[in-house]
């Protein structure tokens, strides 16, 4: 059976396609990679810095305290932060 050249250029346009496809998959996922990445990194950067700062005014935090802060999100970190300023003590934080 003959091949037909509207055969071979379907069976070529399914591949380009499927390449297309592929390569279009890693940038995304390369991109979105690198999103994900940035906003842990400043996440972290927050909770590194708001247990030094909470360390310097209460001192060494107990481990439930440090469990706490790991657990909470990006809004409650900078709440902790804003409650800080004019917290007295750790258990001002309500934590």
């Amino acid at each position: 059976m003959a091949v037909t050249s509207a055969q071979v250029l379907i069976a070529t346009g399914h591949k380009t396609g499927k390449i297309e496809g592929k390569i279009e998959g890693k940038i995304e996922g390369k991109i979105e990679g690198k999103i994900e990445g940035k906003i842990e990194g400043k996440i972290e950067g927050q909770l590194l810095l708001l247990m030094a700062q909470l360390e310097q005014k209460f001192g060494p935090l107990p481990a439930d305290v440090i469990d706490t802060l790991q657990s909470l999100p990006e809004a409650g970190l900078t709440r902790i932060g804003i409650r800080l300023l004019t917290a007295r003590t750790l258990a001002d934080l309500a934590l």
